[in-house]
């Protein structure tokens, strides 16, 4: 009966060891950014939204360029702006959350950029 005791603990401390080194092993990925949709101030040509980008290194990237109206919200006036989609292309370019959060900073510090959203990839 000893015996079969002894194994029972073993086998429970090598399970238990198992599945902290499990547990440990795993990391937490950190989420990934296929894309940014930018918003530009209305008028801003497309040589000019070009050049940004190329400030910023994102000239390499597949580039969406349309203009867009934007509705009223809660009594705000309608406000025509221009937009472009960097798509940052296969999973293999896409670029991490941190990274992205950085270049979605320096992009609202320019005078012509409204706003910076993120494209998670799914």
């Amino acid at each position: 009966m000893k015996r079969m005791l002894k194994v029972i603990a073993i086998l429970l401390v090598v399970v238990a060891s198992i599945f902290v080194a499990g547990c440990a092993s795993k990391t937490t990925q950190e989420a990934q950014v296929g894309g940014l949709v930018i918003q530009f101030k209305n008028g801003t040509t497309e040589p000019e939204v070009k050049a940004v980008l190329e400030n910023y290194n994102m000239s390499m990237y597949k580039l969406d360029y349309n203009t867009t109206n934007w509705e009223p919200i809660y009594n705000f006036q309608v406000k025509k702006s221009v937009c472009c989609y960097i798509d940052f292309g296969n999973p293999k370019n896409w670029v991490s959350e941190r990274y992205a959060l950085g270049i979605k900073h320096e992009l609202e510090m320019n005078g012509k950029v409204l706003n910076v959203s993120l494209d998670y990839a799914k």
